[in-house]
């Protein structure tokens, strides 16, 4: 998971549900098996590729492009990630947005 995705995960949680959920989200993740990478110049170029050809959310395009290097799948509830529906591997969970 790209670290501009992890920001927003916890961005998101604390935005919708308070500062301790966001510190429960930060020890939880501690014990997942998720490796937070850094946005690095490759993944920020590739990033911007994505951006570039698809208009996606910058934010997203970092979880794009984490997906492209490691050829990997993205999980999402986000329903902006169907236009790369034919780029790349994409498993929409249900539910899970308003």
């Amino acid at each position: 998971m790209s670290a501009v995705n992890w920001g927003e995960v916890l961005y998101a949680t604390r935005r919708d549900r308070g500062a301790n959920a966001a510190e429960r989200l930060l020890e939880v993740g501690a014990q997942l098996p998720i490796e937070i990478e850094p946005a690095d110049k490759e993944a920020a170029k590739v990033a911007a590729e994505f951006k570039a050809q698809f208009q996606l959310p910058y934010v997203d395009c970092f979880a794009a492009s984490a997906a492209k290097r490691h050829k990997a799948t993205v999980v999402t509830a986000d329903s902006d990630f169907a236009a790369l529906e034919r780029h790349l591997p994409i498993l929409f969970l249900q539910g899970l947005r308003g």
